[in-house]
């Protein structure tokens, strides 16, 4: 599957400063043209159950939703009753009406008097403010309220209404006492995680939150961070002192007096007791980086054993570059890029950064190193509107500051349309832990076309072309050694599975042990 993937077009960026025409917009429109490019229409960009914000307000098909927005209005006032609905629109008009228009890209074309629009961020706000209350109380139904819909609604780039409006709303609002010690960014924090972790933590408030999907946007790249955080020791301090304890026992072992005046007919004591500085030897090679290479000089020795018995079975096999590696599109023309699949059979380890920071992938130290991804039924809808979100509101920044590289989600989608061609790769993802489906309904196919789409409007800065350039050709180059290749070829055509390696491995023990009893009857008979 070749297809290029068109990156810093001349003209590319036009629409870039159309949606964005000045610094104040972070609610904007999809294009039509984007929509019509995506496979999926606009079912990952148009709410079907509920409206907030004006871009999608009064249309037929989510009016039934208003009723719920007045009950759960109702529901905050009722929390208190010093809570009145003309003190929600007394702050709201002073305080962000003239300012919260600008915050939308071309506002004027929705049709919304200012006297409805103030009427709308107060409705919607309150009812997302008493959702956030709810769901913090421990509620595991909400009245009237499909919650799947509704999370896939309100992470959509087109259905947003500004954090400032919601945070004036939750501070205007009298609350029992135990709600009080949470503010309204650990309210959403909570809801975004799902309750994966704990609210007993304060959050380290971050300023300058667009909306609900930016702040998804912060959570899914670990941005957010607790105030009271333990303090985590760095990785290569961490294994510093790990070798050195290590080796502090060694020396103590090898001093001692009972270790050297031990008798050397004592043969079984003394393998019991050189065990325990073997594993200490061990643990020391694995946590300096030297075991990487001493299993990378016993696995060569491998392949190349079961290389020659394979050859002197199968005479005449040929082995070329074209039954391992495929063509695939890098950033400005064609690259050699292994998928997913055959970085598995080459022996490259999957290091994974777990669920912190799950739209992160890259090849570094040998190693390929990604967040986890899990897949449910809105999780296409959240990659779409988190990577549209990321084009908008951070290329034009970065693009003013080349020494900063945070397009994380961009770059997991070059990544993955490159590395991701067939239905083995999503399985190997799996196995390595990159990839985890919750749902039913998804098949490998359909997660293998959405990794596969094109996106035509992807635009990365220079700085990020250079680096994914530069990691795509380490990884191609690693995975094209002719070792690795060997090694990918022995896996993906003769050890299938765990049954043939073990099969093979009996069959060099049974004859590395026939020939050594032949050579020494042989010399018993000499």
């Amino acid at each position: 599957m070749a297809t290029e993937l068109r990156i810093d077009v001349p003209g590319m960026t036009n629409w870039v400063s159309l949606l964005r025409p000045n610094p104040d917009v972070n609610m904007c429109r999809i294009p039509t043209e984007l929509v019509e490019a995506n496979d999926n229409g606009d079912r990952d960009y148009a709410p079907k159950y509920i409206s907030i914000g004006p871009y999608h307000y009064g249309k037929e098909e989510l009016r039934s939703m208003q009723k719920v927005k007045l009950q759960y209005l109702k529901d905050l006032l009722a929390r208190n009753q010093s809570n009145t609905i003309e003190r929600y629109m007394d702050v709201v008009k002073e305080v962000y009406l003239s300012s919260e228009k600008n915050k939308y890209c071309d506002f004027d074309a929705c049709g919304i008097s200012d006297d409805l629009f103030l009427d709308m961020l107060v409705l919607d706000g309150c009812f997302l403010v008493e959702l956030l209350l709810k769901h913090n109380d421990g509620s595991l139904t909400f009245p009237g309220i499909d919650i799947h819909k509704l999370n896939h609604d309100l992470m959509l780039i087109e259905n947003q209404i500004p954090f400032s409006v919601l945070k004036l709303i939750y501070q205007n609002t009298d609350l029992v006492e135990q709600d009080q010690r949470f503010s309204l960014f650990d309210l959403a924090i909570n809801y975004l995680h799902n309750g994966e972790k704990s609210i007993d933590g304060v959050y380290k408030e971050v300023g300058n939150v667009d909306h609900l999907l930016h702040l998804l946007y912060m959570c899914r790249l670990n941005r957010v961070q607790l105030k009271n955080a333990p303090l985590r020791m760095k990785p290569w301090l961490y294994r510093l002192l790990y070798i050195l304890i290590a080796t502090l026992f060694l020396v103590i072992f090898f001093t001692n007096r009972y270790y050297r005046e031990m008798p050397k007919h004592d043969l079984w004591k003394k393998i019991l007791l050189l065990s325990t500085p073997s594993l200490i030897i061990i643990i020391i090679l694995r946590e300096s980086g030297m075991m990487y290479y001493l299993w990378e000089g016993i696995s060569f020795l491998f392949v190349g054993i079961c290389y020659l018995v394979i050859i002197w079975v199968e005479a005449g096999t040929k082995y070329t570059a074209k039954s391992v590696k495929t063509n695939c599109p890098l950033i400005h023309g064609l690259t050699q890029t292994p998928t997913v699949t055959e970085i598995t059979y080459s022996g490259i380890i999957w290091s994974g950064i777990g669920h912190t920071v799950t739209y992160k992938v890259f090849f570094k130290s040998n190693k390929m190193h990604a967040g986890l991804m899990l897949i449910n039924d809105n999780s296409f809808s959240e990659f779409e509107n988190l990577l549209f979100y990321e084009q908008i509101y951070f290329l034009p920044r970065l693009s003013e500051n080349e020494k900063i590289d945070e397009l994380y989600i961009t770059t997991y989608a070059v990544y993955m349309r490159n590395m991701v061609t067939t239905e083995s790769d999503v399985i190997f993802l799996r196995k390595h832990g990159v990839l985890k489906s919750t749902s039913s309904f998804l098949e490998d196919k359909e997660i293998t076309s959405f990794f596969c789409k094109q996106r035509p409007w992807l635009v990365l800065t220079k700085l990020n072309q250079k680096n994914i350039r530069s990691q795509f050709r380490s990884l191609e180059k690693f995975c094209s050694s002719g070792h690795r290749k060997r090694k990918a070829k022995l896996r993906k055509d003769y050890f299938v599975s765990t049954l043939v390696i073990f099969a093979f491995l009996g069959f060099i023990i049974v004859t590395a042990l026939t020939v050594i009893q032949t050579v020494y009857a042989v010399r018993q008979a000499n």
